[in-house]
Order: structure tokens, then C-alpha cells, then sequence
């Protein structure tokens, strides 16, 4: 099956994970886009600060509880009211990404084929921990390969998955620096 060249403007972040065993591979504007939406909800302090970003609003909006707006017939100035993620989500982590789930979702849109023929059953476990199979990093070569024959540009950024746990403040400089050829 032949396979499509991407435009010569894709960039693809590649590393291992903090196991040092799995395969991370992202597209940057994929990685850019999860991280947007992460660190809007991570560092705001308002409601208003939540709205700059319309996933990032519209997923805490899924979740959150009429009352806990206020009525909207009220005069009360919702955009800025507090908001303080860690207080909000509580101990469910479902809103934060996750570099393997966002790997093994990218590379299957991208090399679907090699994604089934690489990747290995996730024997991770934990009381909310949600398996994902994936690429072991010794297919490093090979995956990257296959990217660079469909048109992709691939940049080694040893701190993917650093990023997705602990985003720093200034990620988007930080993740500007460490891709520049």
C-alpha cells in the first residue's frame, strides 16, 4: 500500500518515554495543540483564564457543575471567579494527556501498518492505570525512517515526556529551542 507524503512542514518530536522503553513519536502542531490545552487549565487562577483556550474551556465546561457557575440569571462576574485545576479534577487525571496515548493515536493515523506489526501489549498496571500498547524504543531507527520516507521532518526531543507530565511554564520556548535543527 503506498503510503501519503506529508507536507514538507511536519515536524515529528521523537523520544522515550520515562521508562526508557517505549517509542514517542508526535507530530509538533499535535504536541502543541494537547500542551495548549493542558497548561491553560494547569496555570490558570480564573475562569477567564480557562476561556483562553476553547478545548481547554470546553473540556472543563463538560464537567463542570451548573451551581458551581452560579446562576446565570445573577449578577455574578463568572470570568472571574477562581479556578484552581488541582481543586477542580481532584484526583481524576483523565483530563491531563498522556504521551502514550497520544504516540500510539498518532502513529496509528500515520503508520497504521507498522503500528500493528511493531507495537507490544502494555503490561503496566495500577488501580486507575489504563494500559496502551506500544512501540519498545529498539524500533527507534525504523520508525523514524518510515517517517522521514513520507516527507516528515524528525527531531529528537529527549524531554516529550517531561513535558507531557510537568509542562514548565515557558514550555512553548522551551519546545521552540529543542526542535530547531
Amino acid at each position: 500500500m503506498a503510503r501519503e507524503k506529508a507536507p514538507k512542514d511536519v515536524v515529528t518530536l521523537v523520544s522515550v518515554d520515562n521508562n526508557g522503553e517505549t517509542l514517542l513519536a508526535i507530530s509538533l502542531d499535535w504536541v502543541v495543540s494537547e500542551l495548549t490545552t493542558y497548561t491553560t487549565i494547569l496555570y490558570a487562577s480564573t475562569v477567564e483564564d480557562v476561556k483562553a483556550d476553547a478545548d481547554a474551556f470546553e473540556l472543563v465546561s463538560e464537567r463542570w457543575q451548573f451551581d458551581e457557575l452560579g446562576d446565570e440569571d445573577e449578577d455574578s462576574d463568572v470570568d472571574n471567579r477562581s479556578f484552581d485545576a488541582d481543586a477542580y479534577f481532584g484526583d481524576d487525571y483523565s483530563w491531563r494527556p498522556e504521551a502514550r496515548f497520544d504516540s500510539r493515536a498518532w502513529l496509528d493515523n500515520v503508520l497504521p501498518d507498522l503500528q500493528v506489526a511493531l507495537e507490544q501489549p502494555d503490561s503496566g498496571w495500577g488501580l486507575d492505570y489504563e494500559p496502551a500498547p506500544f512501540i519498545h524504543v529498539e524500533h527507534r531507527e525504523t520508525v523514524e525512517n518510515a517517517l522521514r520516507e513520507l516527507g516528515h521532518e524528525v527531531v529528537d526531543f529527549p524531554r516529550l515526556a517531561e513535558f507531557y507530565d510537568t509542562p514548565p511554564k515557558d514550555w512553548r520556548d522551551q519546545l521552540r529551542s529543542g526542535t530547531k535543527a
